[in-house]
């Protein structure tokens, strides 16, 4: 069974724009692999061979977000109560240091691809693991590495 990948409206579309810009540098780059072919027959390809790894992965990049598209299933923040879920937009207070930080939880897929003014934490991170489900007035203690950090939810929007 295939797995679904949920997608905030807005990472869903940068999702497609980022396709449709490696797809444009796609045609460039086989233009210019092209070209150089034509004219390099005799010689070393040598500064084609960056050209190529270029190709190649742009290729594999194409691939996954194909994939990503594919199995995204857009979520609806409209559906949605003060329950932290992907998508929301979080106000954090850090307890140690009193500091809050606003951040958006979403998939990890969007998390990697995302800039955006709000901080993004993917699901499956500590934080994203330890917030999802927690109302306004919850507090959470996340494990990293050598610390723990403690938590309170002040805020939950869509």
């Amino acid at each position: 069974m295939v797995r679904e990948i949920k997608l905030t409206q807005e990472g869903y579309a940068r999702q497609q724009a980022l396709l449709a810009r490696d797809r444009a540098r796609l045609e460039e780059v086989a233009q210019i692999l092209g070209e150089g072919m034509e004219y390099d027959e005799d010689e070393s390809d040598g500064g084609l061979e960056e050209t190529k790894r270029e190709k190649m992965n742009l290729e594999i990049h194409i691939d996954e977000l194909e994939e990503i598209l594919a199995r995204a299933v857009i979520i609806d923040a409209s559906s949605h109560d003060d329950t932290i879920d992907l998508g929301a937009v979080i106000i954090l207070h850090e307890e140690t240091s009193s500091r809050e930080m606003k951040v958006r939880l979403v998939s990890a897929s969007e998390a990697s691809t995302l800039s955006s003014e709000i901080r993004q934490i993917s699901d499956d991170s500590p934080v994203g693991l330890a917030i999802m489900g927690k109302k306004p007035g919850d507090s959470v203690t996340v494990e990293l590495p050598g610390r723990q950090m403690k938590y309170k939810v002040i805020s939950v929007q869509y």
